[in-house]
Parts: C-alpha cells; structure tokens; sequence
C-alpha cells in the first residue's frame, strides 16, 4: 500500500491523504475502503505539490467560467411585456 493525495472533492472536502492499493487496471489505484478506482494523475496524486498545482488549475478553470456566467447573465434581456 501507498500514500496518494485525492483530489477529486477538493473543494467540498479538503485534499485528502489516502492509503490505496493497485487495481487491476493499469494506471489506476483503488482507494482503501473504497469500490472505485481512479486513475493516478486525475483525481489520484503521489506527489503532494502535484495535488496542489491540480487543485489550483481547476481552482483558475472554475472561476473562469463562473465569470463567464456573470457575463452571460449581465447581458441577459427580459421581455416583461411577454409576461402579461
């Protein structure tokens, strides 16, 4: 068993440190407990900082497209006379 950092509730959870195990899939690991595999490099890390700098791209991604909803929303006209 190793130690990987999962990140795939980041920002409803935290990063979390788990024990996983090797699934039978190349590439992806089992966490302990768990019925799912995930595949290292995606929501799986061995490196800590690897975790941080995944966390902080999706971090920049989902602002971004927040921002563009802000956007979209701005922009948006009504038709109140439809309404009557």
């Amino acid at each position: 068993m190793k130690k990987m950092w999962f990140t795939k509730y980041a920002f409803s959870g935290g990063v979390q440190e788990l024990e996983v195990k090797p699934s039978m899939y190349a590439g992806y690991f089992k966490p302990n407990g768990s019925a799912v595999s995930y595949k290292a490099g995606k929501h799986l890390h061995e490196i800590k900082e690897l975790a941080e700098k995944a966390v902080e791209s999706e971090r920049v991604k989902k602002i971004k497209s927040l921002e563009k909803q802000i956007a979209r929303l701005k922009d948006l006209k009504v038709d109140y006379k439809a309404m009557e």
